[in-house]
């Protein structure tokens, strides 16, 4: 066993004294990695040989790692492309994701096959470590794990999520965030939510002011958040602004609706429901803004 050779081809092995070999080739990594051999070897030496083929199949990383064999594990990580691409997604071992796509040896290219590939949703995005991509040629708006998996809709709808993607070191683009809203606000519960002020201006010019996010979605969120907006919230779609009016989130002040004319007059007459709008929550405005009221273009 110490001549250098390699076993390019495993057999299944039955026998007592062909395991014991066996036991030692993977001790010593004296075989050449592949997929075959690596199920063959598995098969060889677990106990459970009439149930073998489905419990490597389902679960792959646990059968090795049952087997107590260090550099056995250590040799498929050195090969870890082709376990992701050839065993692992093809697995049940959801809950070992974070920790495959955690590895540094994994690169970006099997990270993005494996997230696109396995059906999986993380409860806690936080247990991944927001690598960034190493893809110079990405013209995308993924540049980071964080990125890739709500892109993919591998994120649990909450609120505690929501918040992370967020996050400043997040990264997260706002057209991707606001798709993954599109498909998952309902999911979102309507709990009050609290935000810190970088999260709070992360939030707006992502969601709130972006034409990406779907009206339904955008009632979701802000169904969630009793916030109060004195000001009107720069580069604000019409139908972001309607839903900002209908949930009272734009405080009915000569300011804001003067800044809603400003923001968004080129509109035209489709403008004028909402002016209408604010008025109908505090006539008040009427009071003395004549000039607000009565723009003429």
């Amino acid at each position: 066993l110490n001549s250098g050779c390699r076993l390019t081809h495993i057999p299944l092995i039955q026998s007592t004294s062909g395991k014991k070999i066996l036991q030692l080739v993977a001790q010593e990594k004296l075989w050449s990695y592949s997929t075959f051999n690596l199920q063959n070897l598995c098969l060889s030496l677990i106990h459970d040989t009439e149930n073998g083929i489905e419990i490597f199949r389902k679960k792959p990383m646990a059968t090795i790692r049952t087997l107590r064999i260090p550099a056995l594990e250590s040799y498929v990580y050195e090969n870890l492309s082709s376990f992701v691409r050839d065993i692992f997604i093809h697995s049940d071992e959801n809950e070992l994701i974070p920790e495959i796509l955690n590895l540094t040896s994994i690169d970006w290219d099997d990270s993005q096959y494996l997230t696109a590939k396995m059906q999986f949703m993380l409860d806690d995005i936080t247990v991944i470590l927001n690598k960034e991509s190493n893809d110079s040629t990405n013209i995308s708006h993924i540049h980071n794990l964080y990125s890739l998996l709500t892109e993919n809709n591998r994120i649990a709808p909450s609120w505690s999520n929501m918040l992370s993607l967020l996050d400043d070191d997040a990264n997260v683009s706002g057209t991707i965030l606001c798709e993954w809203l599109n498909i998952n606000h309902r999911e979102l519960n309507t709990s009050l939510v609290s935000l810190s002020v970088p999260v709070f201006s992360q939030l707006m010019s992502k969601v709130i002011s972006s034409d990406h996010i779907s009206k339904e979605a955008l009632l979701s969120v802000t169904e969630a958040l009793k916030i109060n907006l004195f000001t009107v919230p720069e580069g604000i779609p019409l139908n972001n602004a309607a839903v900002l009016i209908g949930q009272q989130w734009l405080a009915p002040t000569a300011t804001v609706f003067e800044q809603l004319y400003q923001e968004l007059h080129q509109e035209g007459e489709a403008l004028t429901p909402l002016l209408y709008n604010l008025i109908c929550i505090r006539p008040a405005l009427l009071n003395g803004n004549y000039d607000l009221v009565l723009y003429a273009d």
